[in-house]
């Protein structure tokens, strides 16, 4: 049976098992078997490894291209059981007479503890160094973050994980639902938050030094005192508190509206 589900395979590439079964019952018949059903036939060509042709690529130069290696989504239905075990981020964008700002985010899972800096710069760099200082605070081991397919979460960024021994999950390409925790974040900081410090938002680099000391702030009343309808119900936000942060970070730091929040869809 798995000898012909393989012939007919072989000789049109990767049909698929409603269309081979046809073909199967009527091989059956002449043989005098039983034809399998159509999820039998599946199964059968899954435990056989796919039996998958897929003939080599070229490039407009006429050499191979490389397959593109799988990546680590997050399994569905998955929910963080412990602090530390997924750590999201995300960063959001916002434009305004061609200044730009970029927010940097990051959320356990489990805990809802948070941080979220502001920058005017967007790279690998920055969001190691974001990341970098909310491992220093965050009071426990990450094992995972979550993260979309942006650059700023390969390079450097990429290399500190590495390096720190944390693995990844990343979502799909235009699905931030596989990372609504986050996105959800997002708009609570902009709501709460910047909307109501523009001045400052779009001032000079004195003023995102400001910004960010006030965000500090903000941000120690979000992880200490505010109420989360989180895992761990209203009481959350006593399960894990930040560690004492250092003087206000010297780095400086997708898109949001001044007046509405936005996020556009990402790969």
């Amino acid at each position: 049976m798995l000898t012909e589900t393989r012939r007919l395979r072989e000789a049109h590439p990767n049909l698929g098992k409603r269309k081979i079964h046809p073909l199967l019952r009527r091989f059956c018949a002449e043989q005098g078997l039983r034809c399998p059903a159509v999820v039998t036939i599946g199964r059968l060509i899954a435990d056989a490894g796919g039996l998958r042709a897929i003939p080599p690529r070229l490039d407009n130069r006429g050499r191979m291209k490389r397959p593109r290696p799988q990546k680590p989504r997050k399994p569905k239905g998955f929910r963080a059981r412990r602090p530390g075990e997924v750590m999201a981020l995300d960063t959001v964008i916002a434009i305004r007479d061609g200044v730009r700002r970029y927010l940097f985010g990051c959320l356990d899972l489990r805990s809802r503890f948070a941080l979220a800096l502001v920058t005017p710069g967007f790279s690998s760099k920055r969001a190691s160094d974001f990341f970098d200082l909310a491992l220093g605070l965050f009071p426990g081991r990450v094992d995972r973050v979550l993260s979309d397919n942006g650059s700023e979460f390969e390079g450097a960024f990429a290399r500190l994980l590495k390096a720190r021994g944390i693995g990844r999950y990343y979502t799909y390409p235009r699905s931030p639902k596989m990372n609504a925790h986050m996105e959800r974040f997002n708009r609570t900081v902009q709501e709460e938050f910047l909307i109501h410090h523009e001045d400052l938002l779009w001032g000079d680099r004195d003023a995102l030094a400001l910004l960010n000391g006030k965000l500090a702030e903000w941000l120690l009343w979000y992880n200490g005192e505010r109420p989360h309808d989180g895992a761990w119900g209203s009481e959350s936000h006593r399960r894990v508190r930040p560690r004492p942060p250092s003087a206000p970070s010297a780095h400086r730091p997708r898109r949001w509206s001044p007046n509405r929040p936005h996020r556009p869809s990402r790969g």
